[in-house]
């Protein structure tokens, strides 16, 4: 059996720039002997291919079995992609490539931040195609990743995990601050975008928020939610439980940093609904540790008789779950309020706590009107201190007609 071993460098050059594709193979005369595969640089990364050309009018294009890869591991963009094709008009940085006929990849990088920080991108994602501007390392330029076609995988912003699920994505990083670009087209099945550590005003834990919808675009702070079919809506997975649903919706994020326990993730600070909206916010059980971080501050001793008075006043009546619609709807976590305008339908659940019983049973009481504004805040004694643990609130119901359901008062001695 005889066996040829071929190199060839080919090099490429124009009066305008040198271009390089170095192409390796080894040719064998006799089937069992596998061939060797070919290497070379593509936009500055690493190739393996079976086969490939290079013109200065075509481009590149290498296929079969391709993997075009960072060759270090922390290499900062960091690319590691396979796919039956892959074309290039250039084999010159920046990477502008088109991958074809089942890709997969990973892709890490950076991103300026909040306070001078630098989130860390990582995306991992499976698709029938992909279009890849990568950016090199220093450059000011955008780096973009199109997904189409069966998309499959997720995302991470610091750690924090969405999902890349449906029929087309795009994510592009840029060097300003906040300045991450995504946009998820959902599909029959929709998609999805979570948000870590989130807050309704600088007490109430929400958890982590997660949005559902056909189309989510986000751009630096500011989130589109397009329901389409399916609807748009937004759940938070307590221990205090916020859920929206609506046609669509638009988000706005603050800065982070503002909320206790929040880091540097950014917060919720309005939800505007397109068209009419569904709200229901539940909080946690009565327990101070998990519903106020702030402890109440420390009180001078009463009398034994005011003590006494103290202990039999101990018992009230706080929220526990407020349910309403509206045409439209507005909700500013960072302040505690709920703005609803048109044709307001809304339900508040109450129920009497008293110290050393157990709580009793919760009471719904429904309200109508043609504007609402709720707002949440911490309860108070007759004195005007707080009193850790519990929550209060305003209702305010205006229009014709309104309807509000109150408790029963006790106006006897």
């Amino acid at each position: 059996m005889r066996r040829l071993v071929l190199f060839m460098n080919i090099f490429f050059r124009t009066p305008r720039a040198v271009a390089a594709l170095a192409l390796s193979w080894t040719l064998f005369a006799g089937a069992p002997i596998e061939a060797q595969r070919a290497t070379g640089t593509l936009g500055g990364f690493q190739v393996e291919f079976d086969s490939g050309s290079y013109s200065v009018s075509r481009g590149a294009r290498v296929e079969g079995h391709v993997r075009l890869f960072s060759p270090q591991p922390d290499a900062v963009p960091f690319l590691d992609l396979t796919a039956g094709l892959v074309t290039a008009d250039s084999v010159r940085p920046p990477l502008q490539a088109r991958a074809q006929n089942g890709v997969s990849l990973v892709y890490r990088t950076v991103q300026a931040g909040p306070h001078d920080t630098l989130s860390k991108i990582n995306v991992q994602a499976r698709a029938q195609n992909a279009t890849l501007e990568v950016a090199p390392k220093g450059s000011q330029a955008r780096s973009t990743l199109k997904l189409s076609g069966n998309v499959d995988g997720f995302y991470e912003v610091d750690g924090a995990r969405s999902s890349l699920k449906g029929s087309s994505a795009t994510l592009s990083f840029g060097k300003s601050k906040g300045d991450v670009e995504i946009s998820v087209e959902g599909g029959a099945e929709g998609t999805e975008l979570k948000l870590p550590a989130q807050t309704f005003g600088p007490q109430i834990s929400l958890g982590v928020v997660t949005l559902n919808a056909g189309r989510i675009d986000r751009k630096g702070n500011s989130i589109t939610v397009e329901g389409g079919a399916r609807g748009a809506r937004l759940k938070s997975d307590g221990p205090a439980v916020l859920q929206v649903s609506a046609p669509a919706f638009d988000a706005l994020l603050s800065q982070g940093g503002d909320a206790p326990g929040s880091g540097s993730s950014r917060q919720l600070s309005r939800i505007s609904s397109r068209g009419r909206a569904s709200i229901s916010l539940e909080l946690p059980p009565e327990d101070a540790g998990k519903l106020f971080n702030q402890p109440s501050p420390a009180q001078p001793k009463a009398p034994a008789a005011a003590a006494e008075g103290a202990k039999k006043a101990d018992t009230s009546t706080v929220p526990v779950r407020f349910q309403v619609s509206a045409d439209s709807a507005v909700i500013e976590p960072s302040t505690q309020i709920l703005t609803l305008e048109g044709n307001v339908q809304g339900t508040y659940v109450l129920r009497e706590v008293a110290q050393g019983q157990a709580a009793g049973e919760p009471t719904s009481y429904p309200f109508s009107g043609s504007r609402a504004i709720l707002r949440l805040m911490p309860a108070t004694d007759a004195a005007g201190g707080q009193r850790s643990g519990r929550l209060d609130f305003n209702l305010d119901v205006t229009g014709k007609p309104v309807s509000i359901e109150l408790p029963a008062f006790n106006l006897g001695p």
